[in-house]
């Protein structure tokens, strides 16, 4: 049995991990369609009454959907590794698949916490991508500011002058410029492409 999580991504159409799970369903079996309500989302300070209202609306769109092809759409009440883990329990499911979050911090630390917990059962988690916006892999935490750019820095120009069509401005010796300085972020980034100039 696969588990297709449905996180923000309320819809049938253009839905790669739906179109992923049932495209495997004769290796790993039958697609339990689950959205889970987390009280820890819910409460976050990023959701207001009108994402919960509109939540709501999509998610009786997407049950007269799944209606209309034969099929329903399960609802849980409980933290995601909570309800994940009964349903396991219950079904035994091998897969998991699911748009990958990239929005909020809350978010991020309950999709990693759902990725070991996957790991500790064996069970395979595919997170896809929904958009031109990805996590970052080579960082463990990708809400620093050192993720923003992964640059190779030579140090500033000694004069001004005019950067040639793809090349890329190098205005600091450190190894990352962003952790050298005490002025906030934008004002770095600011300096960074005035250097360009």
């Amino acid at each position: 049995m696969q588990v297709l999580w449905f996180k923000r991504d309320l819809r049938l159409s253009d839905h790669l991990p739906l179109f992923e799970a049932m495209r495997n369903a004769k290796h790993h079996g039958l697609v339990l369609p689950l959205y889970i309500h987390e009280p820890s989302q819910i409460v976050d300070a990023h959701t207001a009454r009108q994402h919960q209202l509109f939540v709501h609306e999509c998610l009786d769109d997407l049950k007269q959907q799944f209606a209309q092809v034969g099929g329903y759409l399960h609802e849980e009440l409980g933290e995601a590794v909570d309800v994940l883990a009964r349903l396991h329990a219950q079904f035994k499911f091998t897969h998991v698949w699911a748009h990958q979050e990239t929005t909020q911090l809350a978010q991020y630390r309950r999709d990693q916490a759902v990725a070991a917990w996957c790991k500790s059962m064996g069970v395979a988690l595919h997170e896809l991508p929904q958009n031109n916006v990805q996590r970052a892999t080579f960082m463990a935490n990708p809400f620093a500011e050192k993720l923003i750019f992964k640059l190779t820095w030579t140090g500033p120009p000694k004069k001004k002058s005019k950067t040639r069509p793809g090349e890329i401005c190098r205005p600091s010796s450190h190894p990352n410029p962003l952790l050298n300085s005490t002025v906030p972020l934008c004002r770095r980034l600011w300096a960074m492409t005035n250097h360009c100039a």
